[in-house]
Order: C-alpha cells, then sequence, then structure tokens
C-alpha cells in the first residue's frame, strides 16, 4: 500500500471516528442516566457498552472501505473492480463487528431471572429504518443491473449516441466487473445485518430494567447499526449514481445523465440524514416494542 493510500486511511478513518466520538459524547452527558440508582447504572453500563461497540465498528468498515479504495485495479478488462463496492463492504463489515458486539452484550448475573420477558422481532427492532435500507437496497441493485446491461461489450466503458461513420465510447463506466462486487458485497451486508438485529431483538433483558427501558437500549442499538449500514450501503449507491451521471452526460446521454444524478442525490441525501439521526438515537417516551408474531424473525 502506497504512503497516499495509508494517508488517506488515517483521514478516512481518524476524523469521522474522532467526530462520531465526540457527537456520542456529548449525546451520552445530555442523556446520561441517573447512576445513582441500580437502574441508571445498569443503563449507563449498558449504553457505555453500545458505544464501543459502534466505534470498533465504524473503525472496522472504515478500514475495510480504504484498503479497497486503495487495491490495485488490474489490466484485464473484464476483471472484478473492487472500489465501486468499497462502501458496501464496510457496510458489511461494520454490521459484522456490531453483531459480534451483541454476543458480548452483559449478561444478566441474578441467580433468578428479575427482568420481564417479552418476545420481539427483527421488523419491530428495525422499524421505519430497516424499510429505509431494504428500500436503498433495491435502487442500488436496480441501478447495478441497469448499469451492467447499458455497458460496452467490455464492461467499463458506454458506447456514445450513434453518429453515421463514428464510434465512440465513454468511461471509466460501472459495468458488470464492477458491478458484481457492488451486488456481492451488498447481499453480505443486508445479510450481515439481518444476522445482527436479530441478536438485538433476541438479546436477554437487562435485571433491573423495565420493558420500556429495555426495549429504549435495543432501539437504540438498532439505529445506530441501521444507520451505519445506510451510509456504507447508500453512500455508496449514490457515489456510483453520482460518477455515472457524469460519464453518461459526458457519453452525450443527457437525460439517462439527469436521472442517474437525481437518485444519487436523493439517496445520498437521505442516507446521511439517517446515519446522522441514529448517532443521538434515543427514546424519550419508550414504549414497548409490539411483540413479534407467531413465525416472524
Amino acid at each position: 500500500m502506497s504512503l497516499v493510500a495509508l494517508a488517506l486511511l488515517l483521514v478516512v478513518v481518524a476524523v469521522p471516528t474522532a467526530l462520531v466520538t465526540a457527537v456520542l459524547w456529548l449525546t451520552g452527558r445530555t442523556h446520561a442516566p441517573d447512576p445513582g440508582s441500580s437502574t441508571g447504572l445498569v443503563r449507563k453500563n449498558a449504553q457505555r457498552h453500545e458505544t464501543t461497540v459502534f466505534l470498533a465498528a465504524a473503525g472496522v468498515g472504515a478500514i475495510v472501505a480504504v484498503v479497497l479504495l486503495a487495491a490495485p485495479v488490474s489490466d484485464g478488462d473484464t476483471s472484478p473492480r473492487l472500489g465501486g463496492a468499497a462502501p458496501f463492504a464496510g457496510a458489511a463489515a461494520f454490521a459484522a463487528v456490531r453483531a459480534v458486539g451483541e454476543l458480548t452484550w452483559p449478561r444478566p448475573r441474578a441467580s433468578r431471572r428479575l427482568a420481564p420477558l417479552a418476545r420481539r422481532g427483527v421488523r419491530s427492532v428495525g422499524g421505519n429504518r430497516l424499510t429505509l435500507l431494504l428500500a436503498t437496497a433495491v435502487v442500488a441493485t436496480l441501478s447495478v443491473v441497469a448499469f451492467g446491461f447499458t455497458a460496452s461489450t467490455d464492461g467499463t466503458t458506454i458506447d456514445a449516441p450513434a453518429v453515421p461513420g463514428t464510434t465512440s465510447t465513454s468511461g471509466p463506466y460501472p459495468g458488470w466487473p464492477y458491478g458484481v462486487p457492488v451486488l456481492v458485497a451488498l447481499g453480505l451486508a443486508l445479510l450481515a445485518t439481518a444476522g445482527a438485529l436479530r441478536l438485538v431483538a433476541r438479546r436477554r433483558p437487562l435485571d433491573g430494567l423495565t420493558v420500556a427501558q429495555d426495549d429504549a437500549l435495543r432501539r437504540t442499538s438498532a439505529a445506530r447499526l441501521l444507520g451505519g449500514v445506510q451510509l456504507g450501503v447508500g453512500g455508496g449507491i449514490a457515489a456510483l449514481d453520482l460518477f455515472t451521471g457524469l460519464v453518461l452526460h459526458g457519453a452525450g446521454w443527457p437525460l439517462p445523465a439527469a436521472a442517474s444524478a437525481t437518485v444519487g442525490l436523493v439517496v445520498g441525501v437521505a442516507s446521511v440524514t439517517a446515519f446522522v439521526t441514529s448517532l443521538a438515537a434515543r427514546d424519550t417516551r419508550p414504549t414497548p416494542l409490539a411483540p413479534a408474531p407467531v413465525g416472524a424473525v
């Protein structure tokens, strides 16, 4: 890895991590539970664990993304290009580390379970953020497939509108050499997210907390998980669509260029907004989550 790539790695990882840490610290001070009570101490320890897991997952995800971005491109026209898949792979790594973090969640210490039992499902803890992520995944899949089928035969350029007596192409264009790694990384990100959400929904409740307090902690975990994955998946497809819009415009396809850029802009703004709001996710009026129906995941 070159010195430039190492410098980029430090900037991309260190700066966002410092900013996120500051936001989480300020949020924690503003909404910190009263440590003077046993319930407040349990909630404080749980929030500290949640923040630690989030920062570890964010760091690993950023490193994976930067390493793939810095990976050398093969000379073969049909060889996979991993750079476009970097944000999606980062999201997959983020969700995987979050899942590992859920396995280290504090266990009840009492000899007899004191916390109330309630069955929860992935959809109940995911809420609207899960719906947004799934919609973004559909948009990403449609975009990648559309780019793959409209690319030239080499998969990395696009043909300009036909002009009698001339032929020309523009690129780099995200055909299948770019699209296949993106789809694979997207699938891994969704699988890892589903697994982590399932662990959030099924983890043991902490002793001394009411159902509403325990559900508030689960909502925080789910919101930060989905917010981070949304940033990787949504930010990745937004960048891809915006870049493709520039290539299409240069190739002489103004309407497809405008459509691609518009989709990228909308998805990008929505994803960044979802991520930022997830950092300060708190239930000011916590209510119990709806129980999962029989057979639900």
